[in-house]
């Protein structure tokens, strides 16, 4: 059964804009708000393509988490894991099914996955919480003290530290400044065992520099930090571990675990974003 870590409700947390509920309204969910919708519109002006953007990097969960359990990995660890996405965001019929959160995905292909969830999010808190009965574990946690996080016994206890865990941090970096995202990729680097998988995508500013610019600016005024990167910043924040074939950053759109780019995938200009899987070495040294 789900294990769950209570966390406290802010008493204002409905009056601040909130990027997992903004993500869902763009994606067509009902978690949000109007402080949230408010804000989804006045990015929208500015962006009006925005919506296609977070609905291909939402989508590349599935893709991603069924590689990575196709590898043989059972640990999932979905940092900064926000709302499950809406069923809107894929046609019928898988409409009519449930969402296809990372533990309903890893489980199709390995059923005795074990995923934990963490985010900071009071509304991505209780609707992970929703959506899950099975081997999970919900967690409240800032990632940029990661330390905290690794260290805490909460998290420790459902997962086998000696075996690889795969890493999911899905439209997370670009809302971390220069220090706590380094700090956090360090951390993790430093923690988890060889064997694992770290799978990132990653707002690309040399893709779209002037809407992502917008977008930041825009952010900015709201408190909230925005910060996408180039294609060489984004292999600084992934390094030392390699790159998983295709061996490289490629658009969200076009990634596929062969390398290959699907028949029909969408133009760079509407992902606006990279995605990558790097891998640590089995054998260290």
């Amino acid at each position: 059964m789900t294990r769950v870590h209570e966390v406290l409700r802010p008493d204002d947390w409905p009056l601040h804009p909130s990027v997992p509920r903004i993500d869902d309204y763009l994606t067509r969910g009902r978690e949000h708000y109007r402080v949230d919708r408010d804000l989804a519109h006045r990015l929208m002006q500015a962006v009006p393509w925005l919506p296609r953007m977070v609905t291909i990097a939402r989508r590349h969960l599935v893709p991603a988490v069924t590689h990575l359990a196709r590898t043989g990995i059972t640990q999932y660890l979905d940092l900064g894991c926000g709302i499950p996405p809406a069923r809107a965001l894929w046609p019928a019929p898988t409409r009519r099914q449930p969402r296809p959160t990372t533990h309903r995905t890893a489980c199709a292909t390995q059923p005795t996955a074990t995923v934990v969830y963490v985010d900071i999010d009071f509304t991505a808190y209780a609707t992970t919480l929703q959506q899950e009965t099975a081997q999970t574990t919900v967690l409240s946690a800032d990632l940029r003290r990661p330390r905290e996080l690794l260290d805490a016994p909460e998290f420790h206890n459902p997962l086998e530290p000696a075996r690889p865990m795969a890493v999911l941090l899905h439209d997370v970096l670009p809302w971390l400044d220069d220090t706590h995202a380094y700090a956090l990729m360090h951390a993790l680097h430093a923690w988890l065992p060889p064997g694992s998988a770290i799978s990132v995508t990653h707002a690309a500013l040399d893709l779209a520099p002037h809407d992502l610019q917008a977008l930041a600016e825009i952010y900015r005024q709201e408190g909230i930090v925005y910060r996408p990167r180039t294609r060489e910043q984004i292999h600084d924040l992934l390094a030392p571990w390699p790159l998983q074939a295709p061996g490289d950053l490629v658009p969200i759109a076009q990634w596929t675990p062969a390398g290959q780019a699907p028949k029909h995938p969408p133009g760079p200009d509407r992902s606006a974003a990279y995605a990558a899987l790097t891998t640590h070495p089995t054998h260290v040294g």
